[in-house]
């Protein structure tokens, strides 16, 4: 959400215009604070928006941009390898938060400061903390879009079912003014399947300071391809952009791109993902985002850019190398079955907290009779393997090695079902066809819808949630119900 804030003019202004009302001593440092920010050095950035609050430290500009840029800093460092010191952590969440509030303090009657305070604390992971924020800015703005979208999530993560679809009928009844409104507009129609209204509100992510942080890319040059025709002096670079499991997921339309005869300069994505793109498209160069530089080209897309760049009405079906063929298409008429399982993403991932689940949580598989456990985890190291045999039991095969996504695939395959939390793995395993039961936290990510448990994405999947917030018991309860009608009919649909 942009913010705003009356400078001592008493006009209202937003973003960089606030140097219009900055003078004196203070404009030098607000600048060099500001140009800091720019360039994503946020400690460079605090340091001169502290020389900024030693002149005047009730100042509103210093605390709102301030306040941005420590939140920036903190999540940069929360998600960084190696993490700092919980005892770092817990003083830079406490000087962000600290910051955050004091520009809500600042001015009251101003509604962007409360719903940044409950961005800030739902960001990091205390949804109901965040709440009474966004109810907070409501009341001084009833028609902040985001406030509604985020408001809708914390209540869902809640248990409050009935109140987040409120709150999110309300999100999408109003003109977004922003785009981090539009961007809140978009995760609300993506999960209820509306995919033209989605994908054409999901490009607004780049206009949005909060997404471009993360995701924004200043390497790429030339023009954002919108899907017109391309000449033969013309070429397309398709680029991941967000987790790998979004490069496996939107791979798909890329052949689209070559049954349209887009002229594709090469294709992007991250080393563990290279040989599987490169299976995938055989006669498109693959170049990796880091320390790879890309053949000549004129304009680019993101892979999840593609669906509403093609005006595709509904997912179409998954991509997969040729020569991972799946031959264990019927369960063994006697004897145990074999079941893959990954139960962690990728560590310093944000959502990864909520959507792994607790090694303990494993047991709650360990006495399945006729099962065979295979551990699909990836771990160089092997603790892994040591974790999974030290909470499923003596049924838990060596787990295999590889050393990329074609050689979790070729693991995979080895297997007669997986069972996977909600990373990487599960779009590989169900790219491959492989009956996938994928465990989910009680608020599902936009891309699997809410209420069911197939998805347009993957037929093979069979999605199972959380019935309460945070009830992994419950969910693991549910999946070993489907895993025994599995092993009874066979049939994984």
């Amino acid at each position: 959400m942009k913010r705003r804030f009356v400078g001592r003019k008493g006009a209202m202004i937003g973003g960089k215009e606030s140097l219009a009302v900055i003078s004196g001593d203070m404009a030098e440092p607000m600048r060099k604070a500001l140009e800091a920010t720019d360039a994503g050095d946020l400690l460079t950035a605090l340091k001169y928006f502290g020389d900024c609050a030693a002149i005047d430290p009730l100042n509103k500009a210093v605390l709102y941009f301030g306040s941005d840029a420590a939140q920036r800093a903190y999540f940069n460092l929360k998600h960084q390898e190696p993490q700092p010191t919980p005892e770092q952590m817990a003083g830079w969440r406490a000087a962000a938060l600290a910051l955050t509030q004091a520009a809500a303090e600042a001015d009251p009657d101003d509604p962007v400061p409360s719903h940044n305070v409950g961005r800030f604390i739902q960001d990091d992971g205390d949804d109901a903390g965040s709440i009474p924020w966004y109810r907070e800015a409501l009341k001084l703005d009833n028609t902040l879009v985001e406030s509604y979208g985020n408001l809708g999530t914390a209540l869902y993560t809640m248990g409050d079912t009935k109140g987040a679809e409120l709150a999110w009928s309300k999100c999408v009844a109003f003109d977004a003014k922003n785009a981090s409104g539009r961007l809140a507009q978009a995760y609300v129609w993506l999960r209820r399947e509306q995919w033209k209204e989605g994908w054409q509100a999901l490009n607004a992510r780049w206009s949005d300071a909060g997404f471009m942080a993360n995701y924004g890319r200043k390497d790429i040059h030339g023009k954002m391809w919108t899907g017109q025709p391309l000449t033969k002096k013309q070429a397309l670079l398709v680029h991941g952009e967000q987790g790998l499991g979004d490069h496996v997921q939107f791979a798909r339309y890329i052949r689209t791109l070559q049954q349209l005869d887009i002229p594709i300069a090469a294709i992007e994505t991250r080393a563990p993902l290279k040989t599987w793109m490169e299976a995938c498209f055989p006669t498109i160069p693959v170049v990796l985002r880091d320390g790879e530089v890309p053949p000549f080209y004129t304009h680019h897309a993101p892979m999840i850019s593609l669906p509403g760049i093609l005006h595709e009405s509904a997912p179409i079906g998954p991509i997969a190398p040729p020569a991972l063929i799946r031959t264990r298409t019927t369960l063994p008429p006697t004897g145990t079955v074999r079941v893959g399982i990954v139960w962690y993403g990728t560590a310093g991932n944000q959502a990864d907290a909520i959507r792994s689940l607790p090694s303990e949580a494993l047991a709650g598989f360990a006495d399945m009779a006729g099962i065979e456990w295979v551990p699909l985890q990836y771990d160089p190291h092997g603790m892994a393997e040591l974790t999974a045999k030290a909470w499923l039991g003596a049924n838990v095969a060596d787990a295999p090695s590889y050393a990329d996504v074609v050689g979790l695939g070729q693991a995979m395959l080895e297997c007669d079902a997986v069972v996977s939390v909600d990373t990487l793995a599960c779009h590989v395993a169900g790219s491959l066809g492989i009956p996938t039961f994928v465990l989910h936290r009680f608020n599902r990510e936009w891309r699997w819808n809410q209420h069911n448990t197939r998805t347009p994405w993957y037929a093979s999947h069979t999605l199972v949630t959380q019935p309460a917030p945070n009830d992994w018991a419950g969910c693991i309860a549910a999946c070993r119900t489907q895993l025994r009608a599995w092993m009874t009919t066979g049939d994984a649909r």
